[in-house]
Protein backbone atom coordinates (compact mmCIF):
# COMPACT_ATOMS: atom_id res chain seq x y z
CA UNK A 1 0.00 0.00 0.00
CA UNK A 2 2.60 2.45 0.85
CA UNK A 3 4.24 1.44 -2.78
CA UNK A 4 0.90 2.62 -4.24
CA UNK A 5 0.92 5.77 -2.59
CA UNK A 6 4.17 6.88 -3.75
CA UNK A 7 3.54 5.72 -6.68
CA UNK A 8 0.62 7.93 -6.89
CA UNK A 9 2.00 11.11 -5.67
CA UNK A 10 4.02 10.46 -7.92
CA UNK A 11 2.14 9.87 -11.02
CA UNK A 12 -0.06 13.59 -10.18
CA UNK A 13 2.93 15.56 -9.95
CA UNK A 14 3.87 14.43 -13.55
CA UNK A 15 0.31 14.82 -14.88
CA UNK A 16 0.31 18.20 -13.06
CA UNK A 17 3.37 19.62 -14.37
CA UNK A 18 1.86 18.25 -18.06
CA UNK A 19 -1.04 20.64 -17.37
CA UNK A 20 0.45 23.02 -16.62
CA UNK A 21 2.46 23.53 -19.65
CA UNK A 22 -0.13 22.71 -21.57
CA UNK A 23 -2.57 25.09 -20.35
CA UNK A 24 -0.33 28.30 -20.60
CA UNK A 25 -2.56 30.40 -22.11
CA UNK A 26 -4.56 30.49 -18.80
CA UNK A 27 -4.05 33.18 -16.32
CA UNK A 28 -1.08 30.95 -13.98
CA UNK A 29 -3.27 32.14 -10.79
CA UNK A 30 -6.63 30.91 -12.20
CA UNK A 31 -7.56 27.60 -12.21
CA UNK A 32 -10.14 26.01 -14.81
CA UNK A 33 -13.32 24.56 -13.30
CA UNK A 34 -11.78 20.75 -15.00
CA UNK A 35 -8.29 21.80 -13.18
CA UNK A 36 -10.29 22.38 -9.58
CA UNK A 37 -12.45 18.75 -10.34
CA UNK A 38 -9.14 17.23 -11.23
CA UNK A 39 -7.53 18.45 -7.81
CA UNK A 40 -10.35 17.67 -5.75
CA UNK A 41 -10.95 13.76 -7.52
CA UNK A 42 -6.96 13.60 -7.02
CA UNK A 43 -7.38 14.22 -3.46
CA UNK A 44 -9.80 11.59 -2.97
CA UNK A 45 -8.62 9.27 -4.09
CA UNK A 46 -4.98 10.04 -1.79
CA UNK A 47 -7.33 10.10 1.28
CA UNK A 48 -8.71 6.98 0.67
CA UNK A 49 -5.73 5.21 -0.10
CA UNK A 50 -4.16 7.14 2.97
CA UNK A 51 -7.72 6.03 5.08
CA UNK A 52 -6.98 2.18 3.76
CA UNK A 53 -2.83 2.82 5.39
CA UNK A 54 -4.51 3.73 8.86
CA UNK A 55 -7.28 1.36 9.12
CA UNK A 56 -4.36 -1.45 8.86
CA UNK A 57 -2.49 0.55 11.85
CA UNK A 58 0.24 1.42 9.56
CA UNK A 59 0.53 5.43 11.26
CA UNK A 60 4.04 6.00 10.11
CA UNK A 61 3.45 4.88 6.65
CA UNK A 62 0.21 7.33 6.38
CA UNK A 63 1.94 9.71 8.42
CA UNK A 64 5.05 10.15 6.01
CA UNK A 65 2.87 9.89 2.69
CA UNK A 66 0.93 12.84 4.19
CA UNK A 67 3.82 14.50 4.62
CA UNK A 68 4.98 14.65 1.04
CA UNK A 69 2.00 15.24 -0.49
CA UNK A 70 1.29 18.08 2.09
CA UNK A 71 5.37 19.68 1.05
CA UNK A 72 4.77 19.62 -2.41
CA UNK A 73 0.55 20.23 -2.56
CA UNK A 74 0.42 24.07 -3.47
CA UNK A 75 3.89 23.74 -5.26
CA UNK A 76 1.87 21.53 -7.54
CA UNK A 77 -1.68 22.70 -7.15
CA UNK A 78 -1.47 26.42 -6.19
CA UNK A 79 -3.55 25.85 -3.24
CA UNK A 80 -2.94 25.38 0.61
CA UNK A 81 -3.48 21.68 1.83
CA UNK A 82 -7.04 21.15 2.63
CA UNK A 83 -8.63 20.22 6.12
CA UNK A 84 -8.94 16.65 5.02
CA UNK A 85 -4.89 16.41 5.01
CA UNK A 86 -4.53 17.94 8.53
CA UNK A 87 -7.73 15.66 9.99
CA UNK A 88 -5.65 12.72 9.31
CA UNK A 89 -2.60 13.43 10.59
CA UNK A 90 -4.09 14.73 13.22
CA UNK A 91 -5.86 11.52 14.06
CA UNK A 92 -2.95 9.87 13.07
CA UNK A 93 -1.03 11.50 16.19
CA UNK A 94 -4.32 11.07 18.56
CA UNK A 95 -3.80 7.32 18.00
CA UNK A 96 -0.20 7.55 18.78
CA UNK A 97 -0.54 9.79 21.79
CA UNK A 98 1.64 12.67 20.78
CA UNK A 99 0.05 15.45 22.06
CA UNK A 100 2.77 18.07 21.45
CA UNK A 101 2.24 16.76 17.81
CA UNK A 102 -1.09 16.92 17.68
CA UNK A 103 -1.44 20.36 18.84
CA UNK A 104 0.84 21.63 16.06
CA UNK A 105 -0.79 19.88 13.64
CA UNK A 106 -4.74 21.32 14.20
CA UNK A 107 -2.87 25.11 15.32
CA UNK A 108 -1.49 24.88 11.13
CA UNK A 109 -4.69 24.01 10.25
CA UNK A 110 -6.73 26.66 11.90
CA UNK A 111 -4.01 29.10 10.85
CA UNK A 112 -4.65 28.26 6.60
CA UNK A 113 -7.93 27.51 6.38
CA UNK A 114 -9.89 29.13 9.18
CA UNK A 115 -11.86 31.42 7.19
CA UNK A 116 -12.72 28.44 4.76
CA UNK A 117 -13.45 25.74 6.75
CA UNK A 118 -16.97 24.19 7.06
CA UNK A 119 -18.16 25.03 11.42
CA UNK A 120 -18.01 21.22 12.07
CA UNK A 121 -14.43 21.00 11.01
CA UNK A 122 -13.48 24.20 12.38
CA UNK A 123 -14.95 22.66 15.33
CA UNK A 124 -13.14 19.45 15.40
CA UNK A 125 -9.77 20.74 14.89
CA UNK A 126 -10.20 22.60 17.92
CA UNK A 127 -11.71 19.82 19.92
CA UNK A 128 -8.62 18.18 19.36
CA UNK A 129 -6.46 20.63 19.74
CA UNK A 130 -8.47 21.04 23.72
CA UNK A 131 -7.32 17.50 23.57
CA UNK A 132 -4.00 17.52 23.39
CA UNK A 133 -3.32 20.78 25.80
CA UNK A 134 -5.50 18.14 28.18
CA UNK A 135 -3.40 15.45 27.44
CA UNK A 136 -0.20 17.85 28.95
CA UNK A 137 -2.26 19.43 31.82
CA UNK A 138 -2.06 23.03 29.76
CA UNK A 139 -5.61 23.33 31.40
CA UNK A 140 -5.86 27.08 30.34
CA UNK A 141 -4.89 26.52 26.58
CA UNK A 142 -7.40 23.55 26.73
CA UNK A 143 -10.05 25.74 28.21
CA UNK A 144 -9.22 28.00 25.06
CA UNK A 145 -9.54 25.48 22.55
CA UNK A 146 -12.74 23.97 23.98
CA UNK A 147 -14.40 27.40 23.85
CA UNK A 148 -13.55 27.82 20.48
CA UNK A 149 -15.20 23.97 19.37
CA UNK A 150 -18.04 24.90 21.62
CA UNK A 151 -18.68 28.28 19.66
CA UNK A 152 -18.06 25.97 16.31
CA UNK A 153 -20.54 22.41 17.37
CA UNK A 154 -23.44 24.81 18.24
CA UNK A 155 -23.06 27.30 14.98
CA UNK A 156 -23.17 23.76 13.17
CA UNK A 157 -26.02 22.33 15.31
CA UNK A 158 -24.43 19.33 16.69
CA UNK A 159 -25.71 19.94 20.32
CA UNK A 160 -24.29 16.59 21.56
CA UNK A 161 -20.59 17.87 21.05
CA UNK A 162 -21.51 21.09 22.08
CA UNK A 163 -22.42 19.76 25.74
CA UNK A 164 -19.20 17.71 24.82
CA UNK A 165 -17.45 20.82 25.10
CA UNK A 166 -18.67 22.53 27.33
CA UNK A 167 -18.21 19.33 30.05
CA UNK A 168 -14.63 19.08 28.78
CA UNK A 169 -14.09 23.14 29.71
CA UNK A 170 -15.72 21.90 33.52
CA UNK A 171 -13.28 19.34 33.82
CA UNK A 172 -10.46 21.63 33.10
CA UNK A 173 -11.42 24.42 35.58
CA UNK A 174 -11.67 21.34 37.78
CA UNK A 175 -8.08 20.55 37.17
CA UNK A 176 -6.66 24.17 37.84
CA UNK A 177 -9.32 24.45 41.07
CA UNK A 178 -11.36 26.36 39.70
CA UNK A 179 -14.18 24.84 41.78
CA UNK A 180 -17.19 27.19 41.11
CA UNK A 181 -16.19 28.07 37.53
CA UNK A 182 -15.94 23.93 37.13
CA UNK A 183 -19.62 23.66 38.71
CA UNK A 184 -21.30 25.67 36.27
CA UNK A 185 -19.79 24.35 33.03
CA UNK A 186 -21.01 20.69 34.47
CA UNK A 187 -24.33 21.65 35.09
CA UNK A 188 -24.40 24.05 31.71
CA UNK A 189 -23.36 21.00 29.96
CA UNK A 190 -25.76 18.79 31.80
CA UNK A 191 -28.38 20.79 30.40
CA UNK A 192 -27.60 20.71 26.74
CA UNK A 193 -26.81 16.73 26.52
CA UNK A 194 -30.98 16.78 28.35
CA UNK A 195 -31.90 18.71 25.53
CA UNK A 196 -30.22 17.01 22.68
CA UNK A 197 -31.43 13.51 23.97
CA UNK A 198 -35.09 14.87 24.48
CA UNK A 199 -34.78 13.43 28.19
CA UNK A 200 -34.93 15.25 31.88
CA UNK A 201 -32.87 15.09 34.76
CA UNK A 202 -35.73 12.99 37.14
CA UNK A 203 -36.29 10.62 33.82
CA UNK A 204 -33.30 9.62 33.59
CA UNK A 205 -32.72 9.09 37.40
CA UNK A 206 -35.56 7.15 36.84
CA UNK A 207 -35.01 4.72 34.03
CA UNK A 208 -32.32 3.66 31.45
CA UNK A 209 -31.77 6.36 28.33
CA UNK A 210 -32.69 4.44 24.79
CA UNK A 211 -31.40 5.76 21.80
CA UNK A 212 -32.29 4.59 18.42
CA UNK A 213 -28.54 4.98 16.19
CA UNK A 214 -25.33 4.31 16.95
CA UNK A 215 -24.19 7.83 16.21
CA UNK A 216 -26.44 8.90 19.03
CA UNK A 217 -25.48 5.76 21.50
CA UNK A 218 -21.77 6.92 21.19
CA UNK A 219 -22.86 10.87 22.18
CA UNK A 220 -24.40 8.55 25.18
CA UNK A 221 -20.95 6.99 25.72
CA UNK A 222 -19.64 10.44 25.80
CA UNK A 223 -22.52 11.72 28.43
CA UNK A 224 -21.85 8.61 30.87
CA UNK A 225 -18.03 9.36 31.07
CA UNK A 226 -19.25 12.89 31.87
CA UNK A 227 -22.24 11.95 34.26
CA UNK A 228 -19.46 9.92 36.40
CA UNK A 229 -16.68 12.74 36.30
CA UNK A 230 -19.65 15.37 37.71
CA UNK A 231 -20.51 12.08 40.51
CA UNK A 232 -16.30 12.33 41.28
CA UNK A 233 -16.56 16.38 41.41
CA UNK A 234 -19.48 16.34 43.57
CA UNK A 235 -17.93 13.47 45.87
CA UNK A 236 -14.78 15.41 45.94
CA UNK A 237 -16.49 18.77 47.13
CA UNK A 238 -18.80 17.52 49.82
CA UNK A 239 -22.47 17.53 47.84
CA UNK A 240 -22.93 13.65 48.08
CA UNK A 241 -26.59 13.80 47.69
CA UNK A 242 -25.49 15.19 43.79
CA UNK A 243 -22.51 12.60 43.01
CA UNK A 244 -25.28 9.74 44.20
CA UNK A 245 -27.94 11.56 41.36
CA UNK A 246 -24.86 11.76 38.66
CA UNK A 247 -23.47 7.96 39.45
CA UNK A 248 -26.87 6.71 39.14
CA UNK A 249 -27.68 8.96 35.93
CA UNK A 250 -24.33 7.67 34.38
CA UNK A 251 -25.39 3.90 35.11
CA UNK A 252 -28.62 4.67 33.52
CA UNK A 253 -26.68 5.76 30.26
CA UNK A 254 -24.76 2.36 30.17
CA UNK A 255 -21.35 3.23 32.10
CA UNK A 256 -20.76 -0.03 33.70
CA UNK A 257 -17.90 1.65 35.90
CA UNK A 258 -20.71 3.71 37.30
CA UNK A 259 -23.56 0.75 37.58
CA UNK A 260 -20.68 -1.69 39.43
CA UNK A 261 -20.01 1.48 41.81
CA UNK A 262 -23.38 2.85 42.60
CA UNK A 263 -24.50 -0.99 43.15
CA UNK A 264 -21.01 -1.48 45.68
CA UNK A 265 -21.73 1.66 47.71
CA UNK A 266 -25.76 1.59 48.01
CA UNK A 267 -26.21 -2.21 47.62
CA UNK A 268 -28.25 -2.22 44.69
CA UNK A 269 -28.94 -0.88 41.19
Amino acid sequence: MKHLLIALFALFTISASAQNTSSNQESSDTLSQEQEWAILLTEQIFLHAIDSVMEEGMYMQALEVLDSLQANWKKITGKEPSPQMYIRKAIIYLNLEEWKQLIDVTTECIYYNKESMPDKTAALMYSMQGLGYRNLEVYKQAIRSYEFASIYYLKAEEFGNHGDMICNIAYSYNKLGKFSAASSFYEKGLMKFLQYFNTTKKQLLQSNLKVDDSYKKSVMGVFAEHLYNMAIFEQDNGDLLASKEYLLMSAHCGNNVAQSEYQRIYGRY
